[in-house]
This record gives C-alpha cells, structure tokens and sequence, in this order.
C-alpha cells in the first residue's frame, strides 16, 4: 500500500510539518470539519464552539479542522457514498472519505469557551447533507466482467488488497448487514484505488469492469456468506453486483 502509519512518517521524515491522512468515515467512525478561510468570522466562531474532539488551524493559517465523531444522521447514504458535503458557499465541508492534510497546530480552547451540545454536529451535517442528491450509476455490462486470471496481475492485486483488514463487524452497524457489506466494498474499494496508483501498477489501465472483478474476489472472501449471498442480480452474484453498483456510482449533485 502506499501509505504508511503516522509511528513510520516520523521514522521516515522526523521535520515532517504535515501529515496527510486517507479518512475513510465507515472504518474510522470519525469526520472531519473543514473550515475554509474565506468563512465569515460569524459562522467560523460559531463552527468552533462545536464540541470537536480535535481541532487544528489548516496549512494556510487561515482555515480549521475539526474533528468529531461519526454524525447520527437520517441521511445514511449521503454519508456513506459521497467523499465530503459542502456547505452551499463554500464556507466548510464535512470530509467523510477524502484525503486531510493535518498540520499539528493544535486548537486549545480558552476557559471562557462554552461548547454547544453535541447534537448540534448532527443538526449541522443534515442540514448539508438534506440539500444533496444521492448518486446514479453508469451502464456496465455484466458480461464484460472478466475473470480474475484474465486481467494483468489480478492475482497478485487482489492477495495484496486482501491483506488491508476493515476492522468492523456488523455489530458496528446495529447488525444491519446491508449497511456491513455496503462499508466493506467502499473500504476495499478506495483502497483498490490507491494500490493502482502505486508504480508497480499505474503503468497499466485498469477498466471498471477488471476493477469489479478483483474487488469481488476480496470481498466474496472478506465478508461472512449470507443466505441472500447466492442470489443473483442481473444474472451475476449478489455481492458482485454490489460491487458493480458501487464501481460504477456517479456522483450527480
């Protein structure tokens, strides 16, 4: 893979001012709050009395990150499809499956400071999340998945995905399987991506259809077999079709 944990950053680079990390909302239970320079002194005071668990000023100086805990939403699959949601000006977003680059200068509230409750967080990410449109998928063709030996190095990809461990159970998910499986593919999934773009493998193309297949492979072994598992969608497994929907989501708004 080519990130590395932060324990080997400062092994590697000790003057290291910075330190880009790869969110992903549904293995790390967290968010990420980015507050844009350009947000009005009104709005960015009153985003900073938001019990964050962390907080830190951005590169340039200017913005904030905050850190909290995954939001309680009615709007589960904004929260799980989209890489961040963006407030309508630009002023903040929410980062749910999107690089951050954390600078280390630390936020440290004053003694005068009283925080808001913590279901503001949640009121706040609705009211960003409700104003967005869930994805749409691309045509593909399910016959032009091919087989893992037929794609250049698909063995070797997929035992070296495979070794990149979720870390979650569908007890994290109140036991709602669906929601489970959904959090495996997108896991593997952007992982997938970042291991073709490694050297070793940017040089060949990757179509989605390859990419649909070696994620299938990882988690047809990853994710515990369900009845339901055997049942077919457009005449391929379940979980490939799973896999497919989520290859081949647009994002629309």
């Amino acid at each position: 893979m080519p990130l590395v944990d932060l324990y080997d950053v400062r092994n590697i680079l000790p003057n290291a001012t910075n330190a880009t990390y790869s969110l992903n909302q549904a293995l790390d239970d967290f968010v990420v709050l980015d507050i844009e320079p350009k947000c009005p002194p009104e709005i960015r005071d009153n985003l900073l009395t938001l019990p964050y668990m962390y907080g830190e000023l951005s590169m340039s100086g200017k913005g904030f990150h905050l850190i909290f805990h995954k939001p309680s939403t009615k709007y589960e699959e904004i929260l799980m499809s989209k890489p961040a949601v963006r407030e309508e000006n630009g002023y903040y977003e929410f980062l749910l499956t999107h690089y951050v680059t954390f600078t280390g200068m630390t936020l440290r509230p004053t003694d005068q400071c009283v925080f808001q409750d913590a279901s503001k967080v949640d009121e706040l990410f609705d009211s960003i999340a409700g104003t967005k449109k869930l994805s749409i998928n691309t045509e593909m063709a399910t016959d032009s998945i091919p087989g893992l030996s037929e794609i250049v190095y698909g063995k070797a990809i997929a035992a070296t995905l495979k070794k990149a461990v979720y870390g979650k159970t569908p007890a994290d998910f109140k036991n709602d399987n669906s929601a489970y499986e959904f959090g495996v593919i997108g896991f593997y999934m952007h992982n997938l991506d970042l291991l073709l773009s490694t050297t070793r493998y940017n040089k060949q193309e990757y179509l989605p259809p390859e990419k649909v297949r070696i994620l299938y492979t990882v988690v047809s072994d990853v994710i515990p077999h369900r009845i339901k598992h055997d049942e077919y969608r457009n005449g391929i497994p379940m979980l490939m079709y799973s896999c497919m929907r989520a290859m081949t989501r647009v994002e629309i708004s």
